[in-house]
């Protein structure tokens, strides 16, 4: 297929796909840069970033150096182990435990950006559970009516609530 760009060059299917190749690998290539960049501020993950630095430069591929404490070789799960270890290294330094939802907003760009597989390889990174390392804020749940929630004898009468109780959402979900 051939398209013709009004004062435009020629593109053809091959042509775009290569061009999508080469912006892939500068992406890699700038991804690298900056990681490398944080990983150089935090004294701990001075191996983490020499392993890093020994990928070929030219190297275009999105795997994760082999060797890595990530222990994956998935690059966007090796991109968010990294960037979490070394913003809740700074923050440790500072003696600050951050939330995890904090720490994936200043790391990872958004609260919800947390996968299973970028937390397991977060906590290889750093050393511990991801539960020692995060403290994760429980929301409310707001509830009336009839009934009663018990743990090991009664926690809360609903019936007697006025407005309201506010019940801690985790626990009522895993334990009932």
């Amino acid at each position: 297929m051939l398209l013709i760009g009004t004062g435009g060059p020629l593109i053809t299917h091959r042509g775009r796909k290569r061009h999508a190749a080469i912006v892939k690998r500068c992406r890699v290539r700038q991804e690298r840069a900056e990681i490398l960049a944080l990983l150089n501020t935090v004294p701990a993950l001075t191996d983490e970033r020499d392993l890093l630095a020994t990928l070929a430069p030219d190297d275009g591929r999105r795997l994760a150096p082999s060797g890595s404490r990530t222990g994956t070789r998935h690059w966007e799960t090796y991109v968010s182990a990294s960037r979490a270890a070394a913003h809740w290294h700074q923050a440790a330094a500072r003696n600050w435990k951050c939330s995890e939802r904090e720490l994936a907003t200043q790391a990872l760009g958004g609260s919800k950006q947390w996968t299973d597989a970028s937390k397991l390889a977060f906590a290889a990174v750093i050393g511990m559970p991801f539960s020692h390392a995060a403290y994760t804020t429980d929301t409310g749940l707001r509830m009336t009516g009839p009934a009663e929630w018990h743990r090991q004898g009664l926690v809360a009468d609903l019936a007697k609530a006025e407005p309201f109780i506010e019940l801690p959402g985790r626990a009522a979900a895993d334990q009932g």
